[in-house]
């Protein structure tokens, strides 16, 4: 079915994951010519002109309409907030809230307003808005990673340690981090064993070339 609108965005999908976002952006307005007013579609020309940095206000149209042509949905209005994020807007935590209005179990957006809040030093409110994301999505462990580091600064280092311990041992891509964090509560609560063992661990996991600025003596060794 040539007049398949859906079929266009999903060509367009496949063409953004190649990076060929000429070829993405000619499948997405084929889609609109086949069926005008397609939220999905202008949500698919939003994220060709996010990924360019000069076009930024375009995507933000792009996303402004698919949000017109669907007030349901809730990944126009992330990627929107995403992209006024990128651009410097102070309407950005306004409109990841609007996201929450769509979708309250969004899988990111808490976190995205509490890197926000953290930027801004709002920090219990920050903590706040990484608990609502685990409350929403537990799996998110860029949000648990935060939560603990703030909580670590914050002196609650209990809740800290329990936080972080789940992301030292998540295998994720946040893993490494949180064995770092986790070392420097130990550190803190002088709790020197654990700690050093949690520092040998991060140090372990660094590239060859990375360790050696530990372990060679001539970078904290000075000579006269």
């Amino acid at each position: 079915n040539e007049n398949h609108a859906p079929s266009y965005v999903g060509l367009g999908h496949a063409y953004l994951e190649t990076g060929d976002l000429k070829a993405a952006e000619k499948a997405f307005k084929k889609a609109l010519s086949k069926k005008k007013k397609h939220a999905p579609a202008f949500n698919g020309l939003g994220l060709v002109y996010s990924q360019k940095k000069t076009e930024l206000r375009r995507a933000i149209r792009y996303f402004r309409d698919a949000n017109r042509a669907d007030k349901t949905y809730s990944e126009a209005q992330y990627n929107l907030a995403k992209t006024l994020e990128a651009f410097g807007s102070t309407e950005t935590i306004k409109e990841y809230r609007n996201v929450l209005k769509i979708d309250p179990k969004h899988h990111d957006a808490h976190y995205r307003i509490g890197k926000l809040l953290q930027r801004d030093r709002e920090y219990e409110n920050a903590v706040q808005a990484f608990r609502d994301q685990l409350e929403a999505y537990d799996a998110h462990d860029g949000a648990r990673l935060q939560l603990g580091s703030l909580l670590k600064g914050l002196g609650k280092t209990d809740e800290a340690v329990m936080h972080l311990a789940r992301v030292a041992a998540s295998g994720g891509e946040f893993q490494r981090k949180g064995v770092l964090e986790l070392a420097q509560v130990f550190q803190k609560r002088r709790e020197f064993d654990k700690a050093s063992q949690l520092f040998e661990t991060y140090i372990g996991q660094l590239a060859e070339e990375e360790q050696t600025i530990y372990y060679d003596l001539k970078y904290v060794a000075r000579g006269p």
